[in-house]
């Protein structure tokens, strides 16, 4: 008795030549849907969130001090630090006596205070403040992100006579 053998069948390389064009085909499909909804994203979000700011933007003590010269030629500075952030702009909100009174708030590029319409260095620049005409004897300083989003303080001193 003969058994014949009627199977036919794909051969081994053209079946491993059909699993690489689907492995292939899959790759090309998944990243053609994956990739631009990444990149859009990514782009939506390039601007810096408040929860990064952390404890990136500081008051740094040393220069930061007030010269109270009885209302005459009166100064207040602040050394800023900026540190691995880049924000949009920041802030300052300045107290008189240090307490919970009134406090002044001034943004970068706006107002009539000369010294403060530029940021410091986005990689760890330093940037001293100079408030004429008034002593503060607290400051606090903000960060800015997106179209202005201000966020919470991210650090307040209780500044010293120079």
């Amino acid at each position: 008795m003969m058994i014949f053998n009627f199977k036919k069948g794909v051969s081994g390389i053209i079946a491993t030549v059909l699993l690489l064009f689907l492995t292939i085909l899959a790759v090309v499909i998944i990243a053609g849907i994956v990739l631009p909804f990444i990149r859009d994203n990514i782009e939506d979000n390039n601007s810096v969130s408040c929860f990064e700011i952390g404890d990136k933007l500081k008051i740094l003590l040393e220069d930061s001090c007030y010269i109270d010269n009885g209302g005459v030629d009166d100064e207040t500075k602040v050394r800023v630090r900026l540190g691995g952030v880049n924000l949009t702009n920041i802030y300052f909100l300045m107290s008189a006596a240090g307490g919970g009174e009134e406090v002044d708030r001034y943004v970068l590029g706006e107002g009539t205070i000369p010294d403060i319409s530029e940021m410091p260095d986005f990689g760890g620049g330093e940037k001293i403040y100079t408030f004429s005409g008034k002593v503060y004897k607290k400051a606090s300083v903000g960060g800015v992100v997106g179209d202005d989003t201000f966020c919470d303080v991210s650090d307040d001193k209780i500044l010293k006579s120079c």
